[in-house]
């Protein structure tokens, strides 16, 4: 009797825990959704839904440049703290471009401003670990998500461009996107930026820098349709997903969800992912669902169009994997790549010249059967291992085909190469392939 009382209690003491775990599991159903693949609608949208927040704006970004994208939603920001609305941005250290002066200039009780893991001695041994995350909430129920950090390059108005893929998404999925940034403001490994007294110099020059933003023209010009929520489609389900703040690495996060993913595709997959080297675990996943008959298709850079010149090194050593399960692969063709000329007749004087891209594929989208995930995710061991990530899974086929249709167009328009056996960066350096090779593996041994 006293055997049977104990399990009682026991399973009462423990019914919560469960319900709770299937709160976080639940998939929303009728949750509001838009693909977004202009730059200009990117935009549009965070200064529209800015300019309509009524209590809360939440902002995390792994980076954010003071250039004219970064001052004009600085501005718009601004405006909103003032009006009463609670401002919360969140910025990776290491891709921390507000200077001292602008943080000086905007940080007030109603603007509050996060940096991820500063460089100082407590963050020493884990300052390899970063937030990758790219979120921008409002009041709770609306949000953007997706690749796009803020800078210049990602809204397409400086001289190097990405192609970027975001979602927009209204609804319980958005709530549940709060609850997590939520709790992220309480973690340690924020480093809160308090307001200071003494107005400097630099501070008033920053200031007088936000106010000029305000009359100035939109930081792109969006021409297509003013009313954007008019193309929002209901999607099936759709699900906030991401890692555990304080236990990445050690708990299943983003990338069990990816795996799984991959895992129920029977028909089709596309991944469209510009830093590709594939762990074991994703490896086997792709592997098996090439197996299953499943026709998959992987649209990334050219090597030396990579961003990230290591990765491109790398994306070397991985692109045989796709050739040998008969995979479709798409490369991005930058300036630097294969636009004119092959591979070994490029003529580079130093690693410095590798920098010279101007476009470069930046999305991280998984599309399958009838479903997809817009997330921050590279297939790479730091998106595995040690960056903090986030992303949506949408639950319709609608929507599926709609992204698949997007992509499909990008791929007509823009210098895409269709291969999985051009010459890459390694063979393009003459002298120089030890270095990228010796750097390449430090890349992956600092993880």
């Amino acid at each position: 009797m006293t055997a049977k009382f104990s399990l009682i209690f026991l399973w009462f003491l423990l019914l919560p825990f469960f319900v709770g775990q299937q709160l976080v599991a639940y998939a929303a159903s009728g949750e509001q959704a838009l693909f977004i693949d202009n730059p200009a609608l990117a935009a549009k949208i965070r200064l529209d839904l800015i300019a309509g927040a009524k209590n809360e704006i939440l902002v995390s970004t792994h980076i954010f440049k003071e250039d004219m994208v970064g001052l004009k939603l600085l501005s718009a920001l601004q405006e909103a703290a003032q009006r009463g609305v609670k401002v919360r941005l969140i910025v990776d250290a290491y891709g921390d471009g507000i200077s001292k002066a602008m943080k000086a200039a905007l940080s007030t009780k109603e603007f509050e401003i996060y940096r991820f893991r500063p460089l100082d001695f407590k963050w020493l041994w884990n300052f390899n670990k970063r937030m990758h995350d790219k979120l921008f909430i409002v009041d709770g129920d609306k949000m953007v998500l997706g690749d796009r950090n803020i800078k210049d390059a990602y809204y397409r108005v400086s001289n190097k461009s990405f192609v970027s893929h975001e979602v927009y998404i209204e609804g319980q999925s958005a709530k549940d996107a709060t609850d997590y940034f939520h709790t992220f403001l309480k973690d340690e490994s924020l480093d809160q930026f308090f307001p200071v007294k003494k107005v400097t110099p630099e501070m008033a020059e920053k200031a007088k820098l936000l106010r000029q933003q305000v009359n100035r023209s939109k930081m792109v010009n969006y021409t297509g349709n003013n009313d954007w929520r008019n193309h929002l489609r209901t999607v099936e389900s759709a699900q906030f997903i991401h890692d555990d703040i304080r236990l990445k690495g050690k708990v299943p996060g983003i990338e069990e969800d990816i795996v799984q993913f991959i895992g129920r595709q029977k028909k089709t997959l596309l991944i469209h992912n510009p830093y590709i080297d594939l762990t074991p675990k994703l490896k086997e996943a792709i592997k098996a669902a090439a197996a299953r008959g499943v026709k998959i298709t992987i649209v990334t850079n050219a090597p030396l169009s990579n961003d990230v010149k290591m990765i491109g090194a790398l994306w070397e050593k991985n692109r045989p994997f796709f050739g040998e399960i008969g995979a479709t692969v798409w490369e991005l063709i930058g300036p630097d790549s294969l636009e004119k000329r092959p591979f070994r007749r490029l003529k580079l004087r130093s690693l410095k010249d590798l920098d010279r891209s101007e476009s470069a594929v930046h999305s991280k989208v998984f599309v399958g059967d009838d479903e997809t995930i817009v997330s921050s995710v590279n297939l790479d061991y730091r998106s595995e291992k040690l960056n903090l990530e986030t992303g949506e899974l949408i639950k319709s086929e609608s929507f599926a085909n709609e992204v698949k249709s997007v992509i499909n167009h990008e791929l007509s328009v823009l210098p895409y190469l269709k291969t999985v056996s051009s010459i890459g960066i390694i063979d393009a350096l003459p002298g120089s392939g030890c270095v990228v090779r010796m750097m390449s593996k430090l890349f992956r041994k600092s993880l």
